[in-house]
């Protein structure tokens, strides 16, 4: 499929962005409307693909949020693959964005002004972002989730990438990519094709251990593990290969945030420990509980910014493993 390409009479395809396991991305243009749109196609017309495609076509059919991607329409091409049209978003995913930060602060470390000065700097951890910023983007993934959640749906990938900032924007966050998501359920880790559903570095004990029952308080140690890196430049279980990340979930308690950044308020630090405590049932239950713990506290004098991302130069962990990782 390219440029070019007209479905269903309405979507014309203008360029295609990236592909992936699942499907690949076009920007294109409604006839309908004019407007700009972004088109997913799945990379086949059966299987577990295609179905948890046309599971997120329906999911957000059904979900109006300002903090969720915005249905436009779904279908099928004549071959019977599915495909899903979304607003189209311009800006970056909190992924990219904490890529370039760590960029950034390494090169200014790097430098001669910076190296002659390195006593006096308060340059942010590498990576890290303004406490407002990580505040308001924690809000409105719980506000997503809130919605979600009432639902009886649980995302099951919470990250970094599936997190987009339009215009750089923490106010506008919306979370995106729901083929996963699911209704609370039993764990069943690895599909037949012995495949991770999820992302093993922001997964919860209980989507890795087998039986474990998946809900809400997944989604919410996943938000944990992005807060975390949003505040300290690191992800709380970092490990050079998905295994070993996941034994680290298991196994290992993270450094606390505020160890490795002071300014981190103390209400802040202790929910994100909270969040990331193995037992489901000592987090905040849900969407909703995560969102009034983190509306009740202060940024202490932090401004929001506004953040942005170079391309990124090389591929990073969370693009090497995806949505889902063979192991």
């Amino acid at each position: 499929m390219n440029a070019g390409v007209l479905i269903d009479q309405r979507f014309e395809l203008e360029k295609e962005l990236r592909g992936g396991g699942m499907g690949r991305i076009f920007r294109a243009k409604d006839r309908h409307t004019g407007a700009t749109v972004a088109v997913k196609v799945a990379n086949e017309s059966g299987g577990d693909t295609a179905q948890r495609f046309r599971r997120e076509s329906v999911l957000l059919a059904e979900i109006a949020h300002p903090a969720i991607v915005a249905y436009v329409a779904h279908g099928e091409l004549p071959d019977r693959t599915p495909y899903l049209v979304m607003e189209w978003l311009a800006g970056s995913d909190l992924g990219d964005i904490l890529e370039h930060q760590t960029a950034r602060q390494e090169t200014v470390r790097l430098s001669p002004q910076a190296l002659a000065s390195s006593a006096q700097s308060d340059d942010l951890a590498g990576g890290s972002l303004d406490i407002a910023t990580v505040l308001l983007i924690g809000k409105r993934v719980a506000a997503a989730l809130t919605a979600l959640h009432a639902r009886g749906v649980v995302h099951r990938d919470i990250k970094p990438g599936n997190l987009f900032l339009p215009g750089g924007d923490p106010a506008q966050a919306k979370l995106l990519d729901f083929g996963t998501a699911r209704e609370r359920m039993p764990a069943h880790p690895l599909t037949s094709e012995g495949m991770i559903v999820g992302t093993p570095y922001y997964m919860a004990p209980e989507q890795v251990r087998e039986g474990g029952t998946i809900g809400p308080a997944s989604d919410v140690w996943a938000v944990g593990c992005v807060l975390y890196e949003c505040l300290s430049g690191r992800a709380p279980f970092s490990a050079p290969h998905p295994l070993a990340a996941l034994a680290r979930i298991m196994l290992d308690e993270p450094t606390l945030v505020s160890e490795l950044r002071p300014d981190v308020p103390e209400d802040l630090a202790r929910l994100v420990h909270e969040m990331l405590t193995k037992d489901a049932a000592r987090r905040p239950a849900d969407g909703a509980e995560l969102l009034a713990r983190l509306e009740s506290i202060s940024p202490v004098g932090s401004t929001v910014q506004r953040v942005a991302a170079a391309a990124p130069s090389r591929p990073s962990q969370r693009r090497l493993t995806g949505p889902e990782s063979r192991v």
